[in-house]
């Protein structure tokens, strides 16, 4: 079973890569650096720090731009600057990512990771010992807030299964809502 979970992500992963190939125009990469009246009170860093200390993500790996782009198939463009972890559990759907938007861009990014969402509750479909991965998955939050967004999709997917979400998202929505304060 877990020889057919990397194989299907491998596909979809060879897949992005393919789609995804471009030309390399760095002369309309924005700057780095922010003008002062811009700059957004909230961190990335910060954000996810706060709700993976509340909820954390099962054996977490950090999420890189790569990853972003091919896999999770965010446009980088849409991007300022962004943190996350996913699990390295091949069962598990388990993530948060945060997201620094474009000024402007943030429904565009949570469009972007609700295809992503939408993704990993489709995987999770096709095989019955998953399905508590799915109900999680669909449950997952997006919230935006100004210019970031966030995706979070944590828990126990088998006591969803038996349970349902409400109880433990309460939880993330907490942590969410704290990470914001």
């Amino acid at each position: 079973m877990k020889k057919t979970i990397l194989l299907i992500m491998s596909i979809a992963l060879c897949f992005a890569l393919l789609t995804s190939c471009k030309t390399n125009d760095t002369s309309s990469t924005p700057e780095s650096t922010t003008p002062v009246s811009t700059v957004a009170e909230y961190d990335v860093n910060e954000i996810l720090t706060a709700i993976d200390t509340a909820v954390p993500v099962s054996e977490p790996t950090d999420i890189n731009e790569q990853t972003l782009s091919l896999l999770i198939n965010v446009n980088m463009d849409n991007v300022v600057a962004f943190a996350g972890k996913i699990t390295q559990l091949n069962q598990n759907t388990d993530q948060i990512i945060v997201i620094q938007a474009q000024p402007g861009m943030a429904n565009a990014v949570a469009e972007d990771l609700a295809a992503w969402r939408q993704a990993n509750v489709d995987l999770s479909a096709n095989y019955e010992e998953f399905a508590g991965e799915g109900i999680k998955a669909e449950n997952g939050r997006i919230v935006i807030n100004g210019d970031f967004v966030v995706l979070v999709i944590l828990g126990d997917g088998e006591d969803m299964l038996a349970n349902g979400p409400d109880a433990f998202y309460a939880e993330v929505d907490a942590a969410i809502t704290a990470a914001f304060a």
